[in-house]
């Protein structure tokens, strides 16, 4: 069954945002979830240093939500990408590594800004 995630990446590799990575995300997130339902910007920071990140709004299903985010933080070189339900109270964070699936900080904390369809 498909359900709407929205998932949060963000656009550091290390410490710096390289050239033409907003794009190199927005194509590796559509080919990681399908279509990309929206899509939104934010600045924020992550281990202290200021970040840009984008949230997109996806349509999968759990297993597909998983997997493509441990995929797509390998491939982006990211420590981990945050994906969550939008009736969810944390995010999920997936490591690319054995860390697998871990429980994040609160929705509430770091919001979700990405517009998403309802599922009713």
């Amino acid at each position: 069954m498909s359900n709407v995630y929205v998932v949060s990446i963000g656009l550091n590799v290390g410490e710096r945002e390289p050239a033409a990575q907003l794009s190199t995300t927005l194509g590796a997130a559509a080919l990681a979830f399908g279509p990309l339902l929206s899509v939104a910007m934010g600045a924020s920071e992550w281990e202290g240093v200021p970040e840009r990140f984008v949230q997109c709004a996806v349509l999968c299903s759990k297993a597909a939500i998983e997997s493509g985010a441990r995929t797509l933080a390998a491939h982006l070189r990211q420590e981990c990408i945050a994906y969550a339900r939008p009736d969810a109270e944390c995010w999920a964070l997936a490591y690319p590594d054995q860390r697998g699936i871990m429980e994040g900080g609160a929705v509430a904390d770091f919001p979700i800004i990405a517009a998403y369809p309802s599922e009713e």
